[in-house]
Formats: structure tokens, sequence, C-alpha cells
């Protein structure tokens, strides 16, 4: 399951409970909620090379239109 699909799956009970809010998601686990997105995408920092789902909690996202932003970090390679 890709991490868009467990957040569609998890839409009702997320949007009750964090309606608002920004959240990571790595697969099917939940590594954060945020009250805005650049405390959001610093958590991604902690886990290099790896592909995160960042988004807002909403009712009105829905699985044809998502309003989200996937994030890939490469670190920076120093010679």
């Amino acid at each position: 399951m890709s991490s868009l699909d467990f957040y569609h799956s998890h839409q009702d009970e997320l949007v009750e409970k964090y309606n608002g809010k920004y959240i990571v998601i790595k697969t099917e686990e939940i590594l954060g909620i945020y009250d805005d997105v650049s405390t959001a995408m610093e958590e991604t920092q902690k886990h290099p090379f790896e592909t995160f789902l960042v988004k807002i909690v909403s009712k009105e996202d829905t699985k044809e239109l998502p309003h989200a932003v996937f994030i890939v970090h490469f670190p920076v390679l120093r010679s």
C-alpha cells in the first residue's frame, strides 16, 4: 500500500483527530503530525534516502485530486 493509499484508507479518522494539521507518512506508518508544513518537512530530513508523503489533513482531499507533496532526500556528498 502506498502512503497516499494509506492516508485515504484512514482519512475519516485522521480528519476527526487532526483536521488542518500536516501529516508525515512513510508507506503505512505515520511519522508525525505537525501544525505547519515547515516543521513537517523537517521531520523528513531525519531519514535520508527515503520517500515520504507530507500533506495537510483535510476532508476536502479526494483520491482523484489529492493535495500532497512527495519528498525524496538525497544527502549532499562532499569531497
